[in-house]
């Protein structure tokens, strides 16, 4: 009924965690021999490096491991491998990959089983001793049955069976941390001893940074109840002072206490393997923080999934919010096959991060040992796995398969994550970083280029300034500018341009003044008067009363300019000897007759263009009648100036 539970809740899961999975990353790492028990303890100081502790019969050795991008490579030989029957590699613990500590508690140091630690350090090639082992204080000590390193200098030692007294405080146990003065191995406070008879103090230990502890007692409780407590410490500088009060077990023989993990100075797991809640010894976990003055749990219990699973019996919390749960009694696979489960806090609960992670056969005892090197990087160990319990340690990656959203914005191109891919425009694209120790990294890139190209048709009068103030357009086309847009990037700008210029020039013919705009509208001013207007005075051509320097104002195709001053005469020049000639036809198809009557004069005629060319020019003597030919020339207007010696007439002529 167990496995059948399992499997349908198994299959919910895989439902409701599509997203999320976990995957074996390398093979398994299995004992040298035959009854090796390999993988009894378990550490991963980051996703990358693995130790395995194994103390077969009794006697011992530890690896380590280093990732080589497709395989697990031991680094170097065993740190250590016994002869004795001292339980080498009961406990291990790595700061770092290049540093481990690894307890021997059957060590005959001081006295019988009074136990022994040692913290190695990578040279480069091998694996050596750094200063000399810690020794238990007494016999029976079992010193070193939990250590824990937070950096390559500290390391906390749990001496389970120590008896501070032997009368009152029989087996209640200690804790001692040491400081690397760079020498050798110093004593960091006094002893933390247990408080109670058998209380084992010390069974679990473990340090998040140099001045925090916690120590579980699973015997410890009311009259030795085995409901189990936590207690965590905090230097003060001189001592070690508890910080808040106990952490008690919820129910008698709950063994709380069993497993601890700090992943900082305010958060602390707490494994019961022995808790009823779920089903006899189905076991729980707990997560406490600490909220000023006092522990408080952080969601409910993580029940074990049923009886005798021993759920809690190993805890790892790589950051607050992620535990990693051993179950080695499961029976989800097959008898006592063990599992591990792997929890994330969502804001309000502690809710499971992909599937169980099954022991493969029955007996193996998986999840006995779990340590996570990161928040999605697990070791489990199963240190009776095979008939002849040799041991194995497997490594489980948690892939995320929800990517994650990138919104940059940039000026030209973008390199993708994974830099396999150039972009150049706006856009939604997708990206995959693929990651040799087993899972893949996906992006949604939600890409902004703000590399702006506009095209703007303007019309303007006269010129144009760019807009980056490098030019000034002066004639129509099409042209191009660029200038840096509020996130300082290029905005290219294309320009079709109108220029409608105005035609300020005039024709001065002395008496009359005339502008060369046609379509336009005019407006003769007194340059004199300082530009004052001329009252009335707004035909093309103007013959000012009096003498003096004039200017027009020309509005044509919505734009305006002014022209050049000019100096017209038109007082003191005789006219009357021209006062009676006859022009015309005037409209003329091209030849117009300009008769003096009965006079007959000595005269120089000209023809200026609008735009005050000189286009024809006759003398005409001793005659009263002259003929102008325009035969060749265009439709248009043209002025006629008649000149007889300081008399001077001049006519607009209309050629149609």
């Amino acid at each position: 009924m167990k496995k059948q539970l399992h499997t349908l809740l198994t299959l919910l899961s895989l439902m409701t965690n599509s997203l999320f999975a976990q995957t074996q990353i390398g093979l398994d790492l299995k004992g040298d021999g035959n009854y090796d028990k390999f993988g009894y303890s378990v550490n991963m100081p980051d996703p990358y490096t693995l130790a395995a502790g194994s103390h077969h019969n009794g006697k011992g050795y530890v690896k380590v491991y280093r990732w080589s991008g497709n395989s697990w490579a031991q680094k170097g030989n065993d740190v250590i491998r016994t002869l004795s029957t001292d339980k080498t590699g009961y406990s291990i613990s790595m700061p770092d990959s290049n540093t481990i500590a690894v307890g021997s508690p059957e060590k005959d140091g001081i006295s019988q089983n009074s136990g022994l630690v040692r913290i190695f350090r990578w040279n480069g090639t091998a694996w050596v001793q750094k200063g000399l082992g810690i020794d238990g204080e007494y016999t029976n000590n079992y010193s070193g049955r939990s250590i824990s390193m937070p950096d390559s200098n500290t390391v906390a030692i749990g001496a389970s069976r120590n008896s501070p007294d032997p009368t009152t405080l029989l087996t209640a146990g200690h804790v001692r941390i040491y400081k690397w003065n760079g020498t050798a191995w110093i004593q960091k406070g006094l002893d933390i001893d247990g408080k109670r008879r058998q209380d084992y103090s010390g069974s679990s230990v473990s340090m998040p940074d140099s001045n925090t502890v916690a120590i579980g007692a699973p015997r410890g409780g009311i009259s030795n109840d085995s409901a189990g407590t936590t207690s965590i410490y905090r230097w003060d500088g001189a001592a070690w002072i508890q910080k808040g009060i106990d952490i008690k077990g919820e129910n008698l023989a709950d063994q709380s206490g069993t497993s601890v993990s700090m992943p900082d100075s305010n958060t602390v797991a707490i494994g019961a393997p022995q808790n009823n809640g779920n089903g006899n010894r189905a076991g729980n976990a707990r997560i406490y923080t600490w909220n000023g003055s006092a522990w408080i749990q952080k969601g409910a219990d993580i029940d074990g999934e049923a009886a005798g699973d021993r759920s809690g019996t190993s805890v790892s919390m790589p950051d607050s919010n992620t535990i990693a749960i051993g179950a080695y009694g499961n029976d989800g696979t097959a008898t006592n096959a063990g599992h591990v489960r792997v929890y994330r806090w969502n804001g309000t609960t502690w809710a499971q991060d992909g599937v169980d992670i099954d022991g493969g056969a029955a007996d193996d005892w998986f999840g006995y040992a779990v340590s996570m090197g990161g928040a999605n990087t697990l070791a489990v160990g199963s240190h009776l796995y095979s008939a002849q319990d040799s041991g194995k340690v497997q490594v489980y990656q948690f892939c995320n398969f929800i990517p994650d959203t990138l919104s940059p914005i940039v000026c030209d191109t973008f390199i993708s994550p994974s830099g396999k891919y150039i972009w150049r425009t706006s856009g939604k694209f997708r990206d995959t970083i693929y990651n040799p120790i087993g899972c893949n990294t996906y992006y949604l890139v939600d890409l902004r280029v703000n590399r702006n190209s506009k095209v703007l048709v303007s019309t303007v009068c006269d010129s144009l300034l760019s807009p980056s103030g490098k030019y000034i357009w002066r004639t129509s086309g099409t042209y191009n500018d660029t200038i840096q847009n509020s996130l300082g990037c290029d905005s290219a700008i294309t320009f079709i341009l109108t220029v409608n210029a105005v035609d300020a020039s005039v024709s001065n013919f002395t008496t009359s003044i005339a502008s060369n705009a046609f379509n336009a509208t005019h407006q003769w001013v007194y340059c004199d008067s300082n530009y004052a207007f001329v009252p009335g005075a707004t035909n093309q051509i103007f013959t000012p009363t009096t003498n003096g320097n004039y200017a027009v104002i020309v509005t044509e195709n919505g734009c305006t300019d002014t022209s050049a001053c000019e100096t017209v005469l038109p007082v003191g020049i005789s006219e009357n000897v021209l006062g009676n000639l006859v022009f015309f036809p005037n409209p003329t198809n091209g030849i117009t007759t300009i008769s003096f009557g009965n006079t007959s004069l000595n005269t120089t005629i000209r023809i200026n263009s609008l735009d005050g060319r000189l286009i024809h020019e006759q003398q005409n003597i001793n005659s009263n009648q002259v003929q102008v030919d325009l035969t060749n020339q265009l439709q248009g207007i043209y002025f006629v100036t008649i000149q007889h010696n300081d008399a001077v007439r001049v006519i607009k002529l209309v050629r149609n």
